[in-house]
């Protein structure tokens, strides 16, 4: 099991995330809203497999090439990678953008495509709160940011 401190807390590697591919090793682009535009919202998302067991609840950090690149907190890890979240963008439903969401879901495509290695880490804990604030409060998160 491999382990690493990320802001003097210790996170555990629970998965590789590899985006779909096709039998010519392509990654597999969706779009759930139809013609590919200019914005996020209409940018092509990928699909991933994630496991299914990790039902606890903490703080997560994606990293592309070892880089930690977006930090949030979960009360259900396989929920928040699964499908309809993270790991299958669905169109939302009115009034609901799932910004973060969409925002997640591009980047681990494009890290695909580049052919860079998307791992998520995660440190479990009931005090998501503050670790999550100390953490993103430190570190420099490309895709931690609004809108």
């Amino acid at each position: 099991m491999s382990v690493r401190l990320i802001c003097g807390y210790q996170f555990r590697l629970v998965a590789n995330l590899e985006a779909e591919r096709d039998s010519r090793g392509n990654v597999v682009e969706f779009d759930p809203r139809g013609p590919v535009g200019g914005s996020l919202s209409d940018a092509p998302f990928c699909r991933f497999a994630f496991p299914t067991n990790l039902n606890r609840g903490g703080v997560y950090a994606v990293t592309v090439d070892d880089r930690p690149v977006y930090v949030g907190q979960t009360n259900n890890l396989s929920r928040r990678f699964g499908p309809g979240e993270y790991g299958h963008i669905e169109p939302p439903p009115p009034g609901s953008p799932q910004v973060t969401n969409r925002r997640v879901n591009h980047g681990i495509l494009d890290a695909s495509r580049r052919g860079q290695l998307v791992q998520v880490w995660f440190h479990e804990s009931r005090d998501r709160d503050a670790v999550e604030g100390a953490v993103t409060g430190r570190l420099d998160l490309p895709w931690n940011r609004e809108a």
